[in-house]
């Protein structure tokens, strides 16, 4: 059940321009931050935008773990991990560009409504 997500939110790199990853290494909170690294460094991943930058910054003071998301109207979206699933992270990445895709019309495909469903909403949802 941990996956079913992955039918509706696939993850993807499309609105992305950058991506910084900033944990302590030894803080156990991070598990969920290193897998979500592991998972973008991935190459079919990258495959989905090869222009976004994954970047790591290893810090020492202890402070919780932040992924840093700019997208390419270079609107930045920080994200606290602390004791979040790598799978969690991914879903919220993919709704936020989901979002912002809907929102600004980031898309490279434009949402297209059929006509038929035109007429159906007009009159009252029934076709």
């Amino acid at each position: 059940m941990a996956y079913a997500w992955k039918k509706w939110f696939p993850p993807s790199l499309a609105q992305m321009k950058k991506i910084n990853v900033r944990f302590d290494s030894w803080d156990p909170k991070a598990k969920g931050v290193k897998g979500f690294l592991f998972q973008v460094s991935n190459n079919r991943l990258l495959k989905s935008n090869p222009k976004c930058v994954v970047e790591q910054t290893l810090v020492s003071d202890c402070s919780p773990p932040v992924v840093e998301f700019t997208f390419k109207n270079d609107q930045k979206w920080v994200f606290p991990c602390s004791g979040r699933t790598d799978n969690e992270i991914l879903m919220e990445m993919s709704l936020q560009s989901e979002r912002l895709q809907n929102s600004v019309g980031l898309g490279e495909e434009e949402d297209m409504i059929d006509e038929e469903d035109e007429e159906a909403a007009a009159a009252g949802g029934k076709k």
